[in-house]
């Protein structure tokens, strides 16, 4: 059965809130592991949700979230959207894109198209009005962006946000109108190289090469002699078993993430040594295997445990949404 009702609160850092439902006298417990299902981290107070319940023996929780709307706050306070109508923003390309960084205390942060460098606006009304509470650094997200030009010296924002942009040569940007979670995207706007790291502290998405042959597998990231921070190889083996790999021919530090046939991490290998020739045990029943630039996994958060999403892996459910 479905409900709907509204956020009381959530906490990101103690990663549960709770939601309240009329004509349910108790708060409903809301994890952040159902919020990540959904494909948030976080979720703005008072937003509307439609949700199912479960009963536990520690009570009432959300077992899961159908949509969350933002509880009206934020658009109307936008200046930029004034005069654009519900329809014609309904009308806009929906793209996916990563958190390039977002500081809520600064009222902003950017965000990059998969495949793009250019930088994109994100202003923090819009997303409350999204229905979000912040975002966090590499989270995949659903955007509808346009390019705006200030008029008068206007920055195009209300609330004061002039002093947000510095640059007075700064003529236009292109602007996020409205973000909704990755798994939001049209299955054409799907992007199959864009694999998600999944863990209880965040959700990291990666643009990955993959190796699905005996030949690109033994290749690998030899001789590569950079890898963008937002880049990654995923190695593809037909059935699980146990797996060894060394660095020869190597030469940039690397983590490795070996995970079972469900896409499951169950070993993580951190800042293999360039040219090293020593085997690296990565466990038995290996069916997955992602490398990413050394030191990634610990500042991220990513532990065993974490869930690989991408199309490559039978299992996953969100790498590519509504196929």
């Amino acid at each position: 059965m479905r409900y709907v009702g509204a956020v009381n609160w959530y906490d990101p850092q103690k990663r549960f809130g709770f939601v309240r439902v009329d004509g349910i006298d108790d708060d409903i417990l809301l994890h952040a592991q159902v919020l990540r299902r959904y494909g948030q981290v976080t979720v703005l107070n008072q937003s509307e949700i439609e949700c199912s319940i479960t009963q536990t023996v520690k009570g009432l929780q959300v077992q899961e979230i159908y949509s969350i709307t933002a509880s009206g706050l934020g658009s109307a306070r936008i200046a930029v959207l004034e005069n654009l109508g519900d329809a014609e923003l309904q009308q806009l390309s929906v793209e996916p894109a990563r958190v390039k960084w977002f500081d809520a205390a600064r009222g902003y942060g950017f965000a990059n198209v998969f495949g793009s460098k250019d930088d994109i606006f994100v202003h923090i009304d819009v997303l409350k009005a999204s229905g979000f509470s912040t975002l966090a650094t590499g989270e995949a997200i659903a955007l509808r962006i346009r390019w705006t030009t200030w008029e008068n010296g206007s920055r195009g924002f209300g609330l004061g946000s002039a002093a947000l942009l510095k640059h007075e040569a700064l003529t236009g940007v292109t602007l996020v109108l409205m973000l909704a979670p990755y798994k939001a995207l049209p299955s054409d706007k799907c992007d199959s190289s864009v694999l998600t790291v999944q863990s209880q502290n965040a959700e990291i998405s990666f643009n990955v090469t993959v190796v699905d042959t005996e030949a690109l597998r033994a290749k690998g990231l030899m001789y590569v002699d950079h890898l963008p921070q937002s880049e990654g190889m995923l190695f593809v083996y037909p059935t699980p078993s146990k797996r060894y790999f060394w660095m020869k021919n190597t030469l940039i530090k690397l983590d490795m993430l070996f995970a079972d046939q469900a896409g499951r991490v169950s070993f993580i290998y951190e800042n293999a040594v360039p040219l090293d020739e020593t085997p690296i045990y990565g466990r038995d029943e290996i069916q997955f295997v992602l490398e990413i630039n050394g030191g990634l996994s610990d500042r991220y958060g990513m532990e065993v445990g974490a869930m690989l999403h991408h199309p490559g892996i039978p299992s996953s459910d969100r790498a590519c949404p509504n196929e």
